[in-house]
């Protein structure tokens, strides 16, 4: 047998090295993500009938954040961006009919930056539009849908906001083969570390819940939520409606009407809860309980009556707030909180900068590292949030600017202020505060993008 020339075992070992699967010492991922979950969520204190325990109960297991905002307030704008590292301005997915197709390649996404360091890559339910491949690369996808048929009663409807009571409980719930599934990769045994996003559906419309979460809200115990009469009198009207679907507005609905909408809305949030306790229990009980990082976030707020409108597509606080929890072996400490403002687009670095992968170029984020090693870190790094070109929200602890396409602004001191009742834009002495939280605005503002065809 001929001998193999020194250089060359040496060059073998080194490949074997940088390639190797023995990657015990690197983090495995469970993300989860609550579709449409606004800050109705026991843990951010904000919504007295909220009822989410197993939320609540994770949130004291690491950092959770009370001041989290998504990217942009609208499933698809908001999804791309966390998953490509880059803002809405920048790429031009502004709304749901923006294909990220046609500016974004798969190899920019987080999904396949893990996939190629080495991570197994699975997801269930709602990651962006029910596609195995839709976000860059998966080894193994479930869509979202029942086990088996749901009978549903006791039917309601506010504008296009529909719900019903399904009375052969909560297999026959669309969640439900999302969370089997997502239980189901954990009790596999892997060599690779791997990185799982568990996609759960609801709060998102319909509201077709199992009756026993409806019954966790009786009707005569909900609380409305604060409405202003003539809140938008000063709101530039005309410009905000350009964003905002003329279905969202709720002015006029009967109390019952909206007392129904309201119940419907917290039934399905209760109900997304107990789909996190269950994956959250299997977790528990694997072998991977102690070497997995957890992020748990929505990807956007949603109005209940505020500022009187119903749904999300807009750049106030109810509809951008979501909840936003880390938990981080070895670097969260439990029962920490941060309110220092962050937005999603801290997902991907972060995630990149705990499991030791090199940060892609393209991302326009940063990482919240420093945040879960210490909440009361030095940041200088403000929410921002863009719904339609050119139209930004910026969101600081003391202030939330908005500022339209035409020019038209919205300034609320969220301090005293909390639910943006008194728009603060006109007066004069405050144009240097409006100047400085301008310069944190995008400075490109692509055109939108359209579906392919």
């Amino acid at each position: 047998m001929k001998a193999i020339p020194l250089a060359l075992v040496s060059l073998f070992l080194f490949h074997h090295s940088l390639f190797s699967t023995d990657r015990t010492d690197q983090p495995n991922v469970l993300m989860i993500i609550v579709d449409d979950l606004n800050q109705y969520v026991g843990y951010l204190n904000h919504y007295p009938n909220a009822k989410t325990p197993n939320i609540d109960a994770l949130a004291t297991r690491g950092l959770a954040f009370t001041r989290a905002y998504c990217a942009s307030p609208q499933c698809n704008p908001s999804r791309t961006a966390t998953f490509s590292g880059q803002r809405p301005s920048t790429t031009g997915v502004y709304a749901n009919g923006s294909r990220h197709e046609n500016v974004l390649t798969k190899d920019q996404m987080l999904t396949t930056v893990f996939h190629q360091a080495g991570y197994y890559m699975a997801g269930a339910g709602k990651i962006h539009r029910d596609v195995e491949d839709d976000f860059g690369h998966l080894d193994a996808y479930q869509p979202k849908k029942s086990a088996i048929k749901p009978i549903m009663e006791n039917k309601g409807n506010l504008g296009h906001h529909r719900w019903s009571e399904i009375t052969n409980g909560d297999e026959a719930a669309e969640d439900e083969m999302t969370v089997r599934f997502t239980i189901e990769q954990l009790e596999k045994k892997r060599d690779d570390p791997f990185f799982l996003i568990c996609g759960i559906y609801k709060p998102h419309l319909s509201w077709n819940i199992p009756q026993k979460y409806f019954e966790m809200h009786p009707p005569e115990s909900l609380q409305l939520p604060p409405i202003l009469e003539n809140d938008l009198n000063d709101v530039p009207w005309e410009s905000a409606q350009k964003i905002i679907n003329k279905g969202d507005n709720i002015e006029g609905a009967k109390p019952e009407d909206f007392r129904g909408a309201l119940r419907a809305y917290l039934a399905a949030s209760s109900y997304a809860d107990a789909c996190v306790g269950r994956v959250i229990e299997a977790l528990d009980r694997s072998r991977y309980a102690d070497n997995t990082i957890i992020v748990l976030w929505g990807d956007h707020g949603y109005h209940l009556g505020e500022k009187n409108q119903l749904a999300k597509r807009k750049l106030w606080e109810d509809a951008n707030r979501i909840p936003y929890l880390w938990i981080a072996p070895g670097i969260t400490t439990p029962g920490t909180t941060s309110n220092r403002p962050v937005d999603l687009m801290s997902l991907y670095p972060t995630l990149c900068d705990i499991a030791g992968i090199p940060l892609p170029s393209h991302l326009e984020g940063p990482s919240v590292r420093p945040i879960l090693e210490n909440p009361r870190a030095e940041w200088d790094h403000p929410a921002v949030m863009t719904y339609f070109q050119n139209n930004h929200a910026v969101r600081t602890q003391e202030w939330r600017y908005i500022r339209y396409a035409d020019g038209e602004e919205e300034l609320y001191d969220v301090l005293s202020d909390p639910y943006e009742w008194n728009n603060l834009a006109a007066r004069p002495e405050l144009e240097s505060v409006k100047k400085q939280l301008a310069q944190r605005f995008p400075k490109i503002n692509a055109p939108d993008t359209k579906p392919k065809g």
